[in-house]
């Protein structure tokens, strides 16, 4: 697996869940069992890109582990520009916004896409 994959799972996980959700109770919800399992999903796609940028070089420790699943807004720039300095600091957590931001989009249109299959 690449980390290409891994963006688009990421990306793709928030149309996915929105329309299982759906489909399974017949509304989407803020805070419902689809969206911890979801957060749970997402930990564990974070974690799997810690372990391909470790195989690239960038190594984090026990506690950046734990801290990009707890806090990681905060704790995956810091990885980023310690392992890769400034420049590539910046260009990480740019990809990382613009990833932020097609997740949300993608959520998006997953309710959008419920509410004209299913109006």
């Amino acid at each position: 697996m690449t980390k290409p994959f891994l963006y688009v799972l990421f990306v793709g996980s928030a149309f996915l869940f929105s329309v299982t959700e759906f489909l399974a109770t017949g509304a989407v919800q803020p805070y419902s069992l689809f969206s911890v399992v979801h957060v749970f999903v997402l930990a564990l796609l974070v974690l799997w890109w810690l372990r391909l940028d470790a195989g690239d070089g960038h190594r984090s420790g026990p506690l950046m582990k734990v801290l990009a699943i707890s806090f990681p807004p905060i704790s995956l720039p810091a990885h980023f520009f310690r392992t890769r300095g400034a420049k590539g600091g910046f260009m990480a957590t740019a990809g990382m916004l613009g990833l932020i931001f097609l997740f949300g989009v993608s959520g998006a249109l997953g309710e959008y896409a419920i509410e004209i299959i299913y109006p």
